[in-house]
């Protein structure tokens, strides 16, 4: 997951995002969660909202959260393939081809 943008971003949130974007071209069965570019920007007016200080509060923390759970459902739903025997992972049931 890319950080999403915010009012104090800087170079370096770009190449981390960079970098995180790579990450599925070499990891097999890596997704990436792009908040950097479809997460709203994380400014003055936001965390006014959804900041206690430095860290998010609890409205933040939900309204993150239930941005991740969308973004990873639809990338279930997508890949519906990939995840199929998903809650067999760690079993030996997860390598018998059924």
């Amino acid at each position: 997951m890319t950080m999403p943008r915010g009012d104090d971003d800087c170079e370096l949130f770009d190449k981390h995002a960079e970098f995180i974007r790579s990450l599925p071209k070499y990891i097999k069965n890596v997704y990436l969660l792009d908040f950097r570019k479809y997460a709203p920007v994380y400014d003055g007016k936001f965390k006014e909202k959804f900041y206690l200080g430095t860290h998010l509060n609890a409205m933040g923390y939900k309204f993150t959260a239930d941005m991740v759970a969308t973004y990873i459902d639809r990338i279930i739903c997508e890949n519906a393939q990939d995840f199929k025997k998903i809650a067999l992972v760690g079993t030996p049931h997860y390598f018998n081809e059924e």
